[in-house]
């Protein structure tokens, strides 16, 4: 006889900020990119491969990526401020 699986238990929000958007929003953009660069190195890709998907969903490319990066924009400025989101 087969065992059952245990359904996972239901994943709580994210609690919101005071401003009531999620925290995530507040998180610089410098600090999140080196972690997309991290998990997608562990998986086998590349640096350049993460940039290529920020391009295509925001429009920022080489130097405007590098600007955003440098100038410490939280994440909700970064996406806001997207040149061109798809």
């Amino acid at each position: 006889m087969a065992a059952v699986k245990k359904k996972a238990p239901a994943k709580k929000p994210a609690k919101p900020t005071a401003a009531g958007k999620p925290r995530v929003f507040a998180m610089s953009f410098a600090s999140v990119y080196p972690l997309y660069v991290q998990k997608v190195e562990r998986k086998g890709r590349t640096k350049a491969e993460v940039d290529e998907v920020i391009a295509w969903l925001t429009g920022y490319r080489g130097k405007a990526l590098q600007r955003a990066l440098t100038a410490g924009v939280d994440l909700e400025t970064f996406f806001a401020r997207a040149p061109r989101m798809n």
